[in-house]
Formats: structure tokens, C-alpha cells, sequence
């Protein structure tokens, strides 16, 4: 190579390249599946909980099938998500879970300890253009019907995990199955590792976090009163979200 490559982006020349790629070229043969645009039809993945999905979210269609595992311990609160996509609407979702099993033992988490949500835009905001749309409120049940953007159409599925205090260590195994119109009825595993400690009651937590409750936000969002009976009604389920 020359001697005289510019750095990209630096104001100065390197003398000494001894070494460096001369060009790359990938080649396949027929058949190669490509992986860059959404799947025809409609697909259903699993994302980290920390990722934050909008409607141009969409999993490898390469990836196995979809399985959802999470790490908890007793007395917690664990989530993940599941996330169904297409390129055109989607409509009719139903998501529901049942009992997990311990492996190789006695041992359950019912059902009941199982919340499932539906992540969906704030449609208090305005859309914004060429911006993403952002899927970040839980609603206790599904849209009737998710509208396909130009990136197409997400919905997330959240799973919330409360493992009773009594729960004995070890693995547990169900599925929360999903279905949709044009999607039937797909069981995705739901795995969750309970360890062998004991959280301690959210009001029993000794830490600090330097952040700050909005108590007007819920009125504002809701159209309640400021500091009426309903108002504080929301103020508290936030706090007891919040405690989690």
C-alpha cells in the first residue's frame, strides 16, 4: 500500500501502513436467504427488555425460533418481551400464559404470577417526521388493530414475572402462546432460573436513586384535576410501579 494513506477524519498522514486489506469480495452460491428487510407476512421474535422497539423493529429470520429466558429470584419482579411484526397491519392479538413448571421437581409459578401487557405508541404525542414510532405504554389488552407504517407494523408483547416468596430454586418452563389474524395460535417458551435468595419486600429496599416523580405527568396525561381524590389515585399506582 502507499505510504501516504490518510487517516479519515485526522489532519495528518501515516508513513509506515506495512499492512492492509486490498479489497474484499463475498460471494455465495444460489439459494442464500438475505436477512436486510422485513419477512413477508407476519413474525414473531424476542428482545432484550432493555431494547426499546418502534415500528421498524423486526427480528433475524434467520434467528432459531423465538424462546424468552429470564434470571429472577424469589419475591421478584422479572420481564422480558415478545414482539410480533408485519408488513401490513395487524389485527386481533391474543397473548396468554400458563403455569411454569419446575424441572426435574415439584415446584410452580401459576399463572396468575404472570402479567401480560401490549406495548403501544403514545398517541398523546404527535408523529414526528421520519422519526421512528416509538412503542413505550403498556396497555392491560391488545389494539383491535396495529396500522402498517412505511416500516410496517409492530406490537409488543410484555411479560411480567412475579416469582412467589415461596417459590423453590431451580428452572421453570411454560410458554405464553401468541395469535393473531393471519397468525396462528405460536407457544413461545418462557424459561426463568429462580435462584435459591429471597428479595426483600419493595418497602424494605435501602438505596438511592437520584430521580425525581412527576406528580402532575398522571393528571396531565389522564385530564384529571390537579390533586384530586383521582389524581392521587394515579400518583400511587405510579409510585407502586415504580417501588418494583
Amino acid at each position: 500500500g502507499s505510504a501516504d494513506l490518510k487517516l479519515q477524519g485526522l489532519n495528518r498522514y501515516t508513513a509506515w501502513a506495512t499492512c492492509g486489506i486490498g479489497g474484499i469480495q463475498l460471494t455465495a452460491a444460489a439459494g442464500v436467504e438475505p436477512n436486510r428487510q422485513r419477512p413477508a407476512g407476519i413474525q414473531v421474535w424476542t428482545a432484550h427488555p432493555a431494547e426499546r422497539l418502534h415500528d421498524g423493529s423486526r427480528g433475524d429470520p434467520l434467528d432459531a425460533p423465538p424462546a424468552l429466558s429470564l434470571s429472577g429470584v424469589r419475591n421478584g419482579t422479572f420481564c422480558g418481551q415478545i414482539a410480533i411484526g408485519s408488513t401490513q397491519a395487524i389485527r386481533n392479538v391474543h397473548a396468554t400464559s400458563g403455569d411454569l413448571r419446575r424441572e426435574g421437581g415439584a415446584g410452580t409459578i401459576p399463572a396468575a404470577a404472570i402479567e401480560l401487557f401490549y406495548v403501544v405508541a403514545n398517541d398523546r404525542l404527535p408523529a414526528r417526521q421520519g422519526q421512528p414510532a416509538w412503542l413505550d405504554i403498556l396497555a392491560a389488552e391488545p389494539p383491535e388493530t396495529v396500522e402498517a407504517s412505511s416500516a410496517g407494523a409492530v406490537l409488543p408483547v410484555w411479560v411480567r414475572v412475579r416469582v412467589p416468596r415461596d417459590t423453590p430454586p431451580g428452572r421453570y418452563e411454560g410458554a405464553v402462546t401468541v395469535s393473531a389474524s393471519g397468525l396462528a395460535p405460536t407457544p413461545v417458551p418462557l424459561r426463568i432460573g429462580v435462584a435459591d435468595w429471597t428479595l426483600p419486600d419493595p418497602k424494605e429496599f435501602r438505596t438511592h436513586v437520584g430521580l425525581i416523580q412527576s406528580p402532575e405527568s398522571p393528571a396531565l396525561y389522564y385530564g384529571d384535576e390537579l390533586w384530586s381524590d383521582e389524581h392521587w389515585r394515579q400518583v400511587e399506582a405510579s409510585f407502586a410501579l415504580l417501588a418494583e
